[in-house]
């Protein structure tokens, strides 16, 4: 946090403790008719590709073994979401 001083900025980590993504069940998810999956698929790499830029640049250029593997884990889940699409589509 740029501009803050060291005292400060205690009262900000306590604001982010404890916050955590929310994740919906499965089954609660609506049906959207209006989405193309493809440009879903593209746009959760994004993301995904801006994620391990921050990291790596945290780190000094490198991940850890874990954040690599999580990192591996969640582009694979893509991997398989696309072809059980294709499955479905043709």
């Amino acid at each position: 946090m740029t501009g803050q001083s060291r005292k400060d900025k205690h009262k900000y980590d306590n604001f982010f403790k404890g916050l955590r993504m929310k994740y919906k069940h499965f089954d609660e998810i609506e049906p959207n008719h209006n989405t193309n999956f493809t440009l879903l698929y593209f746009a959760a790499c994004r993301p995904l590709c801006k994620l391990e830029s921050a990291i790596r640049r945290t780190n000094g250029g490198k991940l850890t073994f874990r954040q690599a593997w999580l990192l591996r884990r969640i582009q694979r889940k893509f991997f398989q979401m696309s072809a059980m699409w294709k499955n479905i589509e043709t």
